[in-house]
C-alpha cells in the first residue's frame, strides 16, 4: 500500500478537484502577471455588503481585501470552462462565503488589498458537483503507489501499488500531452504544486496517475501524474503545545528530537488498541485477517461492521483507517508512539505533518527498527496527498 495518496479524502479538499482548479486558473492567465507575490485567487471567507468589500483567503496563504465599487463587474464561469466565452453576468448578491473567485484589478503596494474591476466566480455548489464527478473519475481510472523504478530512456516509471491489487507492480508511461505536477517541501495542496518534469521523479516517491490500464493490468498510460517526496518518521511524543498546534517528538531511528507542526489539513487518526494489536500480529507473521467479535469489529471507538470478507473475514486496513474519526492533540500524551508523514523539506529538525497516526506502540514493537521505514512507506494512508 502507498502511504498518502487518496485527497490525493487527497479530508478538507481533494486532489480530485485539481483539474477543476487548474482549469479555473487558465481562464484569466493575465491576472497572475500583476505581481509574483500575491495571486488574487482563492475562497471568499467574509462578505461586507455595506462596506462593499470581500475578504479573500488566497491560495498563496494570506488574506486579501477585495474592495468593490458600483463599476465592478461580476461574472460566473461554468466549472471546467477554460475561457470566459460561456461566462454569465451575475449580481453581487450571488456571491457567498466559500465561493471560489478571481479578483481582477489593481493590487495595493503592500499587496494586502485589490480594487476590483472584475470578480470571476466559480460557486461552491458547482465545485462540489464537479468534485464528486472528479472523485468518481479518479476512483475509476486512477492508480496510486510508491515509485519502485524510473526508466529515463523509456520515459516510464514502475509503481508498487497500494491496497488489495491483483498486480503488485505496474509500468506507467505518459500519454501525449500528459500533465505532470510536483509537490513542494511543505504543502500537499494542488495549487502549491508546480508543473513538474519527468526527471523530478525519484525512486521512493509517492505518485498518483489518472489514465487507462492495459487488459492484463501490468501497464498504465497516464494522462495526469502527480508525485512528491515524503518523509516518514516513527516517533514518541516528548512535549505538546496544543495552542500552537505543534509538538516535539523523538525520532526513534535517528535518535533526535524534531519539532512537528500540524498542517491545517492534516489527517490525524488514533488507532483503537485492538486494531493496533491485530496489525502487529500481521507484521509479526501472525493473523492474516481481522476477525469480527460478536458480529462487530473492535471495542469502543473502533469502526463497526464487517469487512469485505464478511463476518470473520478480512478487513482492509486502509478501509479501517478511513472509518476512524479525526483525532486531536488533546487525545495524546507524552510518551505516546506516533507514525508521522510529511513532505521532505530542507529543515531536518522541523517538519509540517500531513498525516499522523497515534496508538502505534504494538506495531512499532512488532516491526524491527530496520523495517520501520519500509513498513511506513508500504502502509497506505491515502487520505491526504494533494488538496486544492
Amino acid at each position: 500500500m502507498s502511504f498518502l495518496m487518496q485527497d490525493m479524502n487527497f479530508p478538507k479538499a481533494n486532489v480530485y478537484i485539481s483539474a477543476t482548479v487548474f482549469a479555473f486558473l487558465t481562464v484569466v492567465p493575465a491576472l497572475f502577471s500583476q505581481t509574483p507575490a500575491v495571486r488574487p485567487l482563492g475562497v471568499i471567507s467574509a462578505i461586507d455588503a455595506d462596506g462593499k468589500k470581500l475578504t479573500l483567503k488566497t491560495d498563496a496563504g494570506p488574506e486579501m481585501a477585495v474592495n468593490l465599487s458600483d463599476a465592478t463587474a461580476y461574472l460566473q464561469v461554468p466549472v471546467g470552462e477554460k475561457s470566459l466565452a460561456k461566462a454569465e453576468k451575475i449580481d453581487f448578491k450571488t456571491l457567498a462565503t466559500g465561493d471560489r473567485i478571481v479578483a481582477r484589478g489593481t493590487i495595493s503596494p503592500d499587496q494586502t488589498s485589490i480594487k476590483a474591476t472584475q470578480v470571476i466566480l466559480m460557486s461552491k455548489e458547482d465545485l462540489a458537483k464537479k468534485h464528486e464527478a472528479d472523485r468518481a473519475e479518479w476512483s475509476k481510472r486512477g492508480i496510486s503507489g510508491t515509485v519502485a523504478e524510473v526508466d529515463a530512456a523509456k520515459n516510464t516509471i514502475t509503481l508498487k501499488l497500494g491496497g488489495k491489487s491483483a498486480v503488485n507492480l505496474i509500468t506507467v508511461s505518459l500519454a501525449e500531452g500528459a500533465k505532470l505536477r510536483r509537490y513542494g517541501h511543505d504543502s500537499i495542496k494542488f495549487n502549491d504544486a508546480a508543473p513538474g518534469k519527468f526527471s523530478d521523479i525519484k525512486i521512493g516517491d509517492q505518485a498518483r496517475a489518472l489514465g487507462a490500464k492495459s487488459e492484463d493490468g501490468t501497464k498504465f498510460t497516464a494522462e495526469e501524474l502527480l508525485s512528491g517526496t515524503f518523509r516518514y518518521i516513527a516517533a514518541v511524543v516528548v512535549s505538546i503545545d496544543a495552542a500552537a498546534g505543534s509538538m516535539v517528538v523523538k525520532d526513534l531511528d535517528a535518535k533526535k528530537n524534531i519539532t512537528v507542526k500540524l498542517s491545517p489539513d492534516a489527517t490525524f487518526k488514533k488507532l483503537p488498541e485492538r486494531f493496533a494489536q491485530m496489525m502487529a500480529m500481521r507484521l509479526s507473521g501472525g493473523a492474516r485477517t481481522m476477525p469480527a467479535a460478536g458480529g462487530a469489529r473492535g471495542g469502543a471507538g473502533a469502526p463497526g461492521g464487517a469487512g469485505p470478507g464478511g463476518p470473520g473475514g478480512g478487513m482492509d486496513p486502509q478501509q479501517m483507517l478511513e472509518r476512524l474519526p479525526q483525532a486531536t492533540l488533546s487525545e495524546i500524551k507524552n510518551g505516546d508512539a506516533l507514525m508521522i508523514a510529511s513532505m521532505a523539506g530542507a529543515n531536518e529538525g522541523s517538519i509540517v505533518a500531513i498525516t499522523l497516526i497515534a496508538g502505534m506502540e504494538p506495531i512499532f514493537t512488532a516491526a524491527p527498527q530496520g523495517n520501520r521505514q519500509q513498513m511506513m512507506g508500504a502502509w497506505s494512508l491515502e487520505t491526504n496527498m494533494g488538496g486544492q
